[in-house]
């Protein structure tokens, strides 16, 4: 929480990835929310199965723009259905 990661427009072989870690029993489904600096709607991207508690999160060019995004935690599900929602304080990180 509170780190910054750096993409480049077009996409690099080392770039950086948004470490995770989760707890539970897999797959478990993410759902981040993504805040452009300037923008008034935040977007939402879902990651439906994640088979592994150690994750490296990659984020999608189309979901990145030129400048700083803040990337957050919205919502984390494991197989047995154990949920947990985040509306304020949620983790968060700062994708430039």
């Amino acid at each position: 929480p509170g780190q910054s990661f750096k993409y480049c427009q077009s996409e690099q072989d080392n770039e950086d990835k948004i470490p995770i870690t989760l707890t539970g029993i897999a797959p478990f489904y993410l759902e981040l929310e993504i805040k452009h600096h300037g923008g008034t709607v935040p977007e939402v991207y879902r990651i439906p199965s994640i088979s592994t508690s150690s994750y490296s999160i990659q984020m999608p060019r189309q979901h990145l723009h030129l400048g700083v995004q803040h990337v957050r935690i919205r919502e984390v599900r494991d197989a047995r259905g154990c949920l947990q929602r985040y509306d304020l304080n949620a983790p968060s990180v700062q994708v430039h």
